[in-house]
C-alpha cells in the first residue's frame, strides 16, 4: 500500500525524470566524444602531397589512418628522388578516414632507351626522332658529304651504334653532311662521254 501511494507522488516521478534526463545526457556526451576522437563519418580535405616523402606525409596524416600505395616510379629531372610527384585522389578533394592513396614517386635514375638509327636522315628528321625517345640533340658538326644528312652519331665523345642503350634525357652529338661533297670523287656524265669519244 505504501509503495502504491509513493508511485503516485510527484517526488517519485521527478526522480524518474531526472534519472532519464541524466542518462540521455550521458549517452549524447559519449557519442559526441567518440565522434571527435575517432572522426567518425568525417570527410577530410586531401592535402597536396607533391614534393613530400611518403614518411613525412604519413606522420602528418597518421590520425586519419590513410594508407599509401606506390603505383609507379617515374624519373623527373625537376623533382628530388623519392618524393611524391603525383597522387590519387587529387589534392583538395574530400575523403573519409582510412582512405587508400595511390602515389607516384620520383625515380633515382632515368630509364634507359635504345639509341635510334639516325644515319641518312635529315637534321630535322633526326631531331624529331630523338625527341620521341627522350634524347636531346647537342652539338651539330658539319662535315663534307654529298648529302645533307646525318653521317655519324656520338654519345660522350664516342660513336654510338643504333640499338645501344643510354639513359633517357641524354645528349648526343650529330655529324651532318654539308651537301657539297668531295670534288675529287665527282665525275660528270660529260667527262664520261668525252672519254668514250676519244677512243673511237
Amino acid at each position: 500500500m505504501k509503495l502504491r501511494k509513493y508511485i503516485f507522488k510527484l517526488d517519485f516521478w521527478m526522480q524518474i525524470f531526472i534519472m532519464a534526463f541524466v542518462t540521455l545526457i550521458l549517452v549524447f556526451a559519449i557519442i559526441f566524444i567518440l565522434r571527435i576522437t575517432t572522426h567518425h563519418g568525417e570527410k577530410i580535405k586531401v592535402p597536396d602531397m607533391k614534393g613530400y616523402r611518403i614518411e613525412d606525409v604519413a606522420r602528418k596524416t597518421e590520425k586519419y589512418g590513410f594508407k599509401y600505395i606506390v603505383r609507379d616510379s617515374v624519373y623527373d629531372k625537376k623533382s628530388i628522388p623519392g618524393t611524391i610527384i603525383a597522387q590519387s585522389p587529387e589534392a583538395g578533394s574530400h575523403v573519409k578516414e582510412g582512405r587508400k592513396f595511390y602515389i607516384t614517386l620520383a625515380a633515382q635514375t632515368p630509364p634507359f632507351v635504345k639509341m635510334p638509327n639516325l644515319h641518312d636522315l635529315s637534321l630535322r628528321q633526326a631531331t624529331l626522332l630523338l625527341e620521341t625517345y627522350g634524347i636531346k640533340t647537342g652539338n651539330v658538326i658539319t662535315v663534307p658529304s654529298v648529302g645533307k644528312a646525318v653521317v655519324e652519331q656520338y654519345y660522350k665523345g664516342r660513336i654510338i651504334a643504333p640499338g645501344e642503350k643510354i639513359p633517357q634525357w641524354s645528349t648526343v652529338t650529330l655529324e651532318v653532311g654539308d651537301g657539297g661533297g668531295d670534288s675529287s670523287d665527282d665525275i660528270s656524265d660529260e667527262d664520261n662521254n668525252m672519254g668514250g669519244d676519244s677512243d673511237n
